[in-house]
């Protein structure tokens, strides 16, 4: 099983890092893309309806954690794009052991949210709180905030 994030429960929301969580993206260079999801950030874990955890997992299930954190940092931050952020989630299900039909439904179900890709206003207010947060930490740069966001936070 690959890095798993270190995180607490927050009701009714999902969890709140309680460590920064790297994450590398293999996109075929040799180094890969390294991002780093900050200590505080607050994920919903993976979007899976309820009644689809038969077919596929629970949101916080061990096995999707760390996929579904790093995929929605994605989604807030579009370090990756659309496609390549629905690739990272697979390529980390995969190396978690997720089941290969599982990987298949939920990557299939995240690369046609699109929908989910543009940033709405209240996501981007938790970033620019987030951003003021962590910006005097040494890493800042690691986390890979968009250049948009942290204009409107100074």
């Amino acid at each position: 099983m690959t890095n798993q994030p270190k995180y607490e429960s927050v009701p009714g929301i999902g969890i709140r890092l309680i460590e920064d969580f790297p994450i590398r993206y293999e996109n075929g260079s040799t180094e890969g893309i390294l991002c780093v999801v900050p200590k505080g950030y607050v994920s919903d874990g993976a979007s899976i309806p309820w009644i689809a955890w038969q077919l596929t997992y629970t949101p916080f299930d061990d096995l999707v954690i760390a996929s579904a954190v790093a995929h929605d940092w994605g989604d807030d931050i579009h370090f990756l794009t659309f496609k390549q952020n629905n690739k990272m989630f697979k390529q980390m299900l995969t190396e978690n052991g997720a089941n290969k039909l599982k990987i298949k439904i939920m990557y299939w179900s995240v690369s046609v949210a699109k929908w989910t890709w543009k940033r709405k206003k209240e996501d981007e207010d938790y970033l620019i709180e987030l951003y003021n947060e962590v910006k005097d930490r040494p890493n800042i740069d690691e986390y890979k905030f968009p250049q948009s966001i942290i204009d409107k936070a100074n």
